[in-house]
């Protein structure tokens, strides 16, 4: 990462590392760890290390302030997991999930409709548990206050907002 004007070198290892992200004091990062893919987290504060799996396959990390999330291989089917700082829980049961992001309130992932047909757009309360049906949509992305995706409706996508605050509102564009 880079430290005002000094380039600082998070790992030695001779293994590949892929999709960093980073929010407050908190990196994480996928790394490939004897042929599998792990998560890693790293504290800017402490400087300080954490392999947060340790077995299968786990991809793509994202990280909020509070918690640090990705998709982990469970017989064949992906799931979402969460480390919380103290220990790791598994928050999505039934199709397979993609595309993650999180902040310090919020997880939004799409997951596969049953049979296949297309990928639903859920959000869900990190700490009630309680999780919305959005809907088909794709490219989710989470900041503080909102939520964007994009849907497609006679050929055109439309990219939808959710402002926490406010009732969603729906822009198109072409395809």
């Amino acid at each position: 990462y880079q430290d005002k004007d000094e380039r600082i070198r998070l790992t030695k290892d001779k293994f590949p590392h892929a999709n960093p992200d980073a929010a407050g004091e908190w990196i994480t990062w996928m790394a490939q760890v004897g042929g599998s893919w792990q998560i890693f987290l790293y504290s800017l504060v402490s400087q300080e290390t954490v392999q947060l799996t340790m077995v299968g396959n786990n991809v793509n990390p994202a990280v909020s302030r509070k918690y640090v999330a990705w998709e982990g291989l469970v017989g064949g089917v992906w799931r979402v997991f969460l480390f919380d700082g103290v220990s790791v829980r598994q928050l999505t049961e039934g199709e397979s999930i993609t595309d993650i992001d999180l902040n310090d309130d919020w997880l939004v992932y799409r997951q596969r409709e049953a049979g296949g047909s297309g990928w639903r757009l859920k959000i869900g309360s990190i700490i009630t548990d309680l999780v919305v049906d959005l809907g088909l949509g794709m490219e989710p992305k989470l900041s503080e206050d909102r939520l964007t995706w994009l849907t497609e409706a006679g050929g055109q996508l439309i990219q939808q907002e959710y402002r926490f605050s406010q009732e969603p509102t729906a822009t198109a564009t072409p395809a």
